[in-house]
């Protein structure tokens, strides 16, 4: 019988790894460096002395230069690299070329990765004046402050950190290869089974720095196999999660039962939303949530799903965000494939039964599926949608409603998109991080991230040193009017008005 031979449409190399395997990975076979149970602890051993040595002789500070100087590459659209890359990456994740190279790389230039390792001094001086349950400014870009009571437990110095890795965004997750600096640790990662971004990434810190790759090992193997994960989180001083509530469970369990000392980042599934002060029911501000949902099909963390409005504007306000969200769609085309139509197509017929008996339902649609808006005027409390550029406008008749409407689901909050008065900013955030609120933005921005804000409540490089039992919320912006003119004039290079 004839063998079909397979196409590689790429192949990667690891520095530590000598074992490869093809994969079909989207659309594409990638040949990919994975992980055995025959190689893990010989990669982990390596991974760990060549970081011992990288950080003896060259230090910190040069690391984090690598990875700004990579950042700043990756930013950069004529980069032969992201060139090469990002049609590839299309075919991989399903995200159209337009909106990896808007959401996920263009928002690159803004990450600047010394302020996620200097945000430290802050708050570890907050917590030594016991200061930190106060709004403090951070320079002049924001504010942050903590919620809970502080148990501090200070940690060995992590000599492995390793990453499991999330495939639902491009880009950001690129941002914890920072961990390594912070902690002079090697570093091990898992890459997930819808993504290959990262190997680019880190081909990229080699051209730069062909010893500072040495001090990370990238590679896949199956979700829960075992044999690899057994040996790999033995060895594993810190394990920073990413992914479903379920992965994350499986890690936890898994890491109890095979190294009780290593600290878990845990970073499960996360929901935003946006809140439209009295007063701002603009045009523009329609534009700018019409911007926010878009990035990324609405499937991270920081996806705005739910928006916010007073009862008698909410139905105006929907046709501003319906009539954005299509020209957007005609310049970033959303993913197309059979599992998004499917998800799609089975949210609006469960919002048209409802429809059909409540006539505070309303939905407005693209004829092709490209984007939903459901006016929901029924229920006001906070619920997920199917993503893929659905949301579902809620009402309230005081914006202090609002807080009670998503309680419910607060330690499933990442980050709000919030448009208000500077003199309500302060109060009206507060409220937000009692109830578990870790990131605010404006709408429209929620996709930039700054390095100094925490991820899903802690600073790295904070928890790397010593974990403070406390929950951290920041506000990444002081005037709200000038951080919305930034994220109207950042949207409008890309698609009119």
């Amino acid at each position: 019988m004839k063998s079909t031979k397979i196409e590689i449409h790429e192949s990667f190399t690891d520095p530590v790894i000598d074992t490869y395997e093809s994969r079909k990975v989207g659309d594409l076979y990638v040949e990919l460096p994975v992980y055995k149970r025959g190689n893990i602890e010989h990669v982990v051993e390596t991974v760990r002395r060549n970081a011992e040595k990288y950080y003896k002789d060259v230090g910190d500070v040069k690391a984090f230069g690598v990875l700004q100087s990579a950042l700043e590459k990756w930013s950069d659209r004529n980069y032969e690299k992201r060139r090469t890359a990002v049609p590839l990456l299309s075919q991989v994740t399903g995200f159209s070329e337009e909106n990896l190279e808007i959401f996920g790389l263009d928002s690159l230039t803004e990450f600047d990765v010394k302020e996620m390792e200097n945000i430290k001094y802050l708050v570890k001086e907050l917590l030594q004046t016991k200061k930190y349950d106060k709004f403090h400014p951070v320079e002049n870009k924001g504010y942050i402050r903590a919620y809970g009571q502080p148990k501090i437990k200070k940690h060995r110095e992590p000599e492995i950190i390793t990453h499991i890795l999330a495939g639902n965004v491009v880009g950001p997750p690129w941002l914890s290869v920072a961990l390594g600096p912070a902690g002079k640790s090697g570093q091990i990662i898992k890459l997930p089974s819808e993504d290959i971004s990262m190997l680019y990434f880190l081909d990229t810190l080699g051209e730069i720095d062909s010893e500072f790759r040495k001090t990370i090992a990238i590679g896949y193997y199956p979700g829960g196999a075992k044999d690899v994960e057994e040996v790999l989180f033995k060895y594993s001083d810190i394990v920073n999660a990413m992914g479903s509530d379920e992965t994350i469970m499986a890690v936890e369990k898994e890491l109890k039962r095979a190294n009780k000392k290593a600290v878990l980042f845990s970073h499960p599934n996360k929901i935003g939303a946006a809140i439209i002060w009295p007063g701002y029911e603009a045009p523009e501000i329609g534009e700018l949530v019409a911007w926010g949902s878009s990035a990324m099909d609405t499937n991270a963390c920081f996806s705005p799903m739910n928006i916010y409005i007073q009862k008698d504007k909410i139905e105006k306000f929907a046709k501003y965000v319906a009539e954005h969200l299509d020209k957007i769609a005609k310049f970033i085309p959303p993913k197309k494939s059979l599992p998004v139509a499917i998800s799609v197509r089975k949210y609006k017929l469960e919002t048209l039964r409802r429809k059909l008996t409540d006539e505070d339902v309303k939905i407005i649609e693209d004829i092709n599926g490209e984007w939903t808006v459901i006016v929901d005027k029924s229920n006001p409390y906070l619920t997920p949608t199917c993503q893929e550029r659905t949301i579902v406008l809620k009402p309230f008749n005081d914006p202090k409603d609002v807080i009670k409407y998503l309680e419910p689901l607060g330690k499933h909050l990442q980050t709000i998109g919030l448009a208000i008065e500077e003199k309500e900013l302060i109060k009206y955030s507060d409220k937000l991080g009692q109830i578990g609120v870790t990131n605010i933005h404006v709408p429209g921005a929620e996709y930039v991230l700054k390095g100094w804000e925490p991820h899903d409540g802690i600073f790295p490089s904070v928890e790397i040193e010593l974990s403070d039992n406390l929950r951290w919320l920041a506000v990444n912006f002081q005037d709200p009017d000038e951080e919305m003119g930034k994220a109207l004039e950042r949207k409008r290079r890309y698609v009119p008005r």
